[in-house]
């Protein structure tokens, strides 16, 4: 149950800011990692979906 109101939560930010969850994603994994290239962010991403 957590994870779907976090998942809820997020989704209601990024409408907000007007960003897809998937942008607002990628913007927290960037906030968290530093620089990246659009490699290691792939990399990233898909780990977090796994």
């Amino acid at each position: 149950m957590l994870s779907a109101r976090t998942l809820m939560f997020h989704a209601a930010v990024s409408d907000r800011v007007g960003l897809s969850a998937t942008e607002h994603k990628a913007l927290d994994l960037l906030s968290r990692a530093g620089v990246l290239t659009a490699g290691q962010l792939a990399e990233l991403t898909s780990q977090v979906l796994l």
